[in-house]
This record gives structure tokens, sequence and C-alpha cells, in this order.
């Protein structure tokens, strides 16, 4: 694993387009409103990092570590995150548009007051994850379980069609 020991002008609003950053170690390191566009982070570890105001536009995130980091506020629009770890990650007030977290590790994270349209949660462990005041629709899933959602909204679309509605849209 790559081990990143300078920011590189990483910092709030800084746009990094098609970069590939992929199995490199930002655990504990400070990147609110950082700006990725079609980027490979898969196997990136961003455990216990300040990601608030951060946005992921068409990334790859697989099997990428969230764990114990700050993701208020973030935007995950069209990414790809399967098989992510997102334990005891506070997603509160996150935008999730039309991405892809299968096989996704949630357990215990924060969802509250996030806004989640067009996602897929199949095979998701979000065993106590909180999804409070969450607003979400056609949301796909199969085989996932643990969740809490008090105050919560929810419609579901059919997990096949959503798949290949998100891989058409990467195109």
């Amino acid at each position: 694993m790559k081990q990143v020991t300078k920011t590189y002008d990483i910092g709030p609003k800084t746009a990094m387009r098609g970069i590939d950053l992929s199995d490199t170690d930002f655990s504990g390191m400070d990147l609110h409103g950082l700006y990725l566009v079609r980027a490979n982070l898969m196997y990136c570890n961003f455990t216990k990092c300040n990601l608030t105001g951060a946005t992921f536009l068409l990334c790859d995130i697989g099997r990428a570590k969230f764990n114990n980091a700050n993701l208020t506020g973030v935007n995950f629009g069209s990414t790809t995150g399967f098989g992510a770890h997102f334990k005891k990650a506070n997603l509160t007030n996150a935008i999730l548009h039309r991405a892809a977290f299968n096989g996704a590790l949630c357990q215990k994270a924060i969802f509250n007051n996030a806004e989640i349209k067009g996602t897929c949660f199949s095979q998701a462990n979000l065993k106590g994850a909180t999804f409070t005041d969450a607003r979400i629709t056609n949301i796909a899933y199969q085989q996932v379980w643990g969740a809490k959602f008090d105050n919560t909204q929810c419609s579901f679309f059919p997990s096949d069609q959503l798949i290949k509605e998100l891989f058409d849209a990467q195109r």
C-alpha cells in the first residue's frame, strides 16, 4: 500500500479528474472538501479521515476503507463501492445518487438525514446502521440486513435493472 506523506495540494475544492490513487493509505488525514471525478480509489484506506463535504463523482471506491471516517455531507454521485468498508462511518447529510454499494460493510454507520436515490445496497451488511430521517427513493437491495430506518420513507427498485443503469451511466 502506498503511504501518503504530503497532501500534494489536496484540500478543499481541489478538483482531481481521472487520477489513479488505488491502494493508497490516507488514514487519519484531513481531506475535507476533496473533489474527485472518475478517480480510481480501489483498496484505498481512508480510516479515521475527515472527508466532510467531499465529492466523489463517478469514482471507483471498491474495497476502500472508510471505517470511523467523518463523511458528513459527502457526495457519492454515480460511484461504485463494491465491498467498501464504512464501519462506524458518519454519513450524516450524505448524498448517494445512483451509487452501487453492493457487499459494502456498513456496520453501525450513520446515514441520518442522508439523501439516497437510485442506489444499490445488495448484499451489504447494515447491521446497526441508522437511517433516521433519511430520504430514500429507488434503492435496490437483496439480502440486506440489520438497518434501522426511523422516520424514513423508502421506495424500492428491481436490483438487476438498477445495476444495469448504474453501469450504463458510467460508460
